[in-house]
């Protein structure tokens, strides 16, 4: 019988660290028995299914065909067997950077536990080292925002500046110590971000009338994209083996990618490939600005927020 996602033992467990990857795995071996189809809507599938091969995938897109490189990138539907589950289990090597233990990543989950300035909290340290001893062969921190005025929830981890690197470090050095591999995801939330936690106003790729947002100039556009940039540099620099691009849930980097909205008259906006531009413009800056061996990732999500 599968293991229902509400049981409160197996909840307890996976809180409680002990045992945490290999009860997942039992989980989802059972899982795979009683159910050989796995929705590609389902978070759990859809980040094993894509997490890995996304940030592989990147390596090989061709900055000058933005739109054609991303348009390859689609859902599908997986089928779930028990040598699938078996195959989670076997380390996982990437076009760079070091091999997972295995397949198993945790996703970035917004926990609201560090300072509000941004430097590490205790709480968060301690979650995020917790999952690197239970057995994660990624684990990656919830989003990062990239710019004092991107933050969009209480207790967001901050990259912005040095003041945030002490805590980086020694978060990046638990993660370490616990056996997994480090990623830290850089974000800013454009026009959700929350006003009343940054003081400043929200900025958006166009003026939006529901939030208030005003349209950044071509000029901010391009400090924004440095500003990642260097966050990036920063997260290596801190001794995380990585970073992701949050490109996903309605936050700046997909409000560019917005079909609907996005009607920039500039390079970053309009046609299929203006509104991708930031994005292919950020993988190369960012790959110039780091090591050949840092791990680089892109999170995309199929609807808008």
């Amino acid at each position: 019988m599968s293991i229902p996602l509400h049981d409160p033992a197996w909840l307890e467990r996976m809180y409680n660290n002990r045992a945490l990857v290999p009860d997942y795995m039992d989980y989802l071996q059972r899982w795979a028995q009683d159910s050989a189809q796995v929705r590609a809507n389902c978070p759990c599938a859809l980040d094993l299914a894509y997490g890995p091969e996304v940030g592989e995938t990147l390596d090989v897109f061709p900055a000058t065909r933005p739109g054609a490189a991303l348009a390859t990138m689609h859902a599908k539907t997986t089928t779930a067997t028990p040598s699938m589950m078996t195959a989670l289990r076997e380390p996982l090597t990437l076009r760079r950077g070091p091999a997972w233990a295995n397949r198993i990543q945790l996703a970035p989950l917004t926990n609201w536990q560090s300072h509000a300035d941004g430097t590490l909290g205790e709480d968060e340290y301690r979650w995020l080292t917790m999952r690197g001893r239970g057995g994660f062969g990624m684990v990656m921190n919830c989003a990062a925002h990239v710019q004092a005025g991107g933050q969009g929830f209480p207790g967001q981890l901050g990259v912005w500046s040095d003041v945030h690197l002490p805590g980086l470090t020694r978060l990046a050095a638990g993660i370490h110590a616990g056996g997994s591999v480090s990623s830290l995801q850089l974000q800013h939330s454009g026009r959700r971000a929350d006003t009343a936690l940054t003081g400043q106003p929200r900025v958006a790729p166009w003026d939006d009338a529901e939030t208030g947002a005003r349209a950044l100039s071509t000029a901010e556009v391009e400090q924004l994209m440095q500003d990642f940039i260097t966050c990036a540099r920063r997260a290596e620099q801190a001794g995380f083996q990585g970073v992701e691009l949050h490109g996903a849930h309605g936050y700046l980097l997909a409000q560019f990618l917005d079909a609907e909205h996005n009607r920039r008259d500039d390079r970053y906006g309009g046609s299929f490939d203006n509104r991708c531009r930031i994005v292919f413009e950020l993988i190369d800056g960012i790959r110039d600005a780091t090591g050949p061996q840092f791990q680089l990732g892109l999170r995309l999500s199929p609807e808008r927020f």
